[in-house]
């Protein structure tokens, strides 16, 4: 219940609070036993995922795996696969998508670490790790890993080092355990 409350309070508006909803109870639906339980719930819910689907032109599937308190402030066109991938604290914008390259890899979705950041209209695609507390930034391509707090822009997405917002002249943003490693 306690997840609940904090999609409840991290969410904007009534559509993204449903979106989020409408996740969590076919998620909790899915990873439990027996099915028999779950398929009169899934079948009262398949309405309301249609609208979902058609109106908002959004998808999350149940088989992906969500954090607690991901933020959607727009929930418009977003699409999430079976085999991503995202950790706690993220910001999802519209008009995202977060799949498969079935070219490459099938069913290896992206993988985004806690506090990451993807800006609208993003496209991660394939077995891509986006490290923790990141930035996607809005209509990038990624087609690479993004390292810890680091800023993926562009077509095709190139990583830049992240700047403290507070300090202009501050140095770069970098993970302490990358500097020992490397």
């Amino acid at each position: 219940m306690d997840i609940l409350r904090e999609d409840w309070r991290y969410q904007n508006g009534l559509l993204e609070r449903l979106v989020v909803f409408t996740y969590r109870l076919r998620h909790w639906g899915r990873t439990r036993q027996p099915r028999v339980l779950w398929r009169p719930v899934a079948a009262a819910l398949a309405p309301w995922e249609f609208v979902l689907r058609t109106m908002f032109g959004g998808q999350i599937s149940a088989s992906a795996t969500i954090g607690r308190r991901v933020r959607i402030p727009h929930a418009w066109g977003i699409v999430i696969h079976s085999s991503v991938v995202v950790g706690d604290d993220c910001t999802l914008y519209h008009q995202i998508t977060l799949g498969v390259n079935e070219h490459r890899a099938l069913h290896q979705g992206p993988c985004l670490g806690d506090g990451v950041y993807v800006g609208a209209g993003a496209k991660i695609v394939g077995p891509i790790t986006v490290g923790r507390e990141a930035v996607v930034g809005a209509n990038a391509v990624v087609i690479h890993d993004v390292p810890p707090r680091h800023a993926a822009v562009g077509v095709p997405a190139r990583n830049v080092p992240r700047r403290d917002r507070t300090h202009p002249d501050a140095p770069l943003l970098t993970d302490p355990m990358e500097d020992e490693a490397g």
